[in-house]
């Protein structure tokens, strides 16, 4: 028996607030779905409890056992990507069926820069050894 194959392609892997960022999603299943769902959103990784947010959906009803979809989000102005020790915000694209555990994910990092911010404590060391405090005498 063949497994469900769902593909996700992307136009970048990094984006700036208010950029158009577009795709296509590709589909070869088994039994024909209701609906296949494209999500762009966020979600926290690291100590605690784990939080999400879908910031767009599309919906492709009836899209039947073998077809594609194109998409286009524009990102919006945060959170940013930012990875640390205790948390991180990530971005993404998910495309997945509505019923059932198939997907595929498109990890994308949302910045002002060319890459996340990173938040750990070894960003900050030098800073922070510049930085005594002395009991007073």
């Amino acid at each position: 028996m063949a497994e469900n194959t769902i593909l996700l392609e992307c136009d970048t892997r990094i984006a700036r607030p208010g950029q158009t960022v577009a795709g296509e999603a590709l589909w070869d299943l088994q039994d024909d779905p209701e609906t296949i769902q494209i999500n762009l959103g966020w979600y926290t990784e690291g100590k605690g409890t784990r939080d999400e947010e879908l910031v767009e959906t599309i919906m492709v009803n009836n899209p039947g056992t073998i077809g594609k979809q194109t998409f286009s989000f524009v990102m919006p102005e945060g959170p940013l990507s930012c990875s640390g020790r205790l948390i991180s915000f990530l971005w993404g694209i998910e495309c997945s069926l509505k019923k059932g555990k198939d997907k595929a994910f498109r990890p994308l990092i949302l910045t002002h820069g060319e890459a996340e911010i990173d938040i750990s404590k070894t960003t900050y060391e030098s800073e922070i050894k510049s930085l005594s405090v002395r009991p007073s005498r």
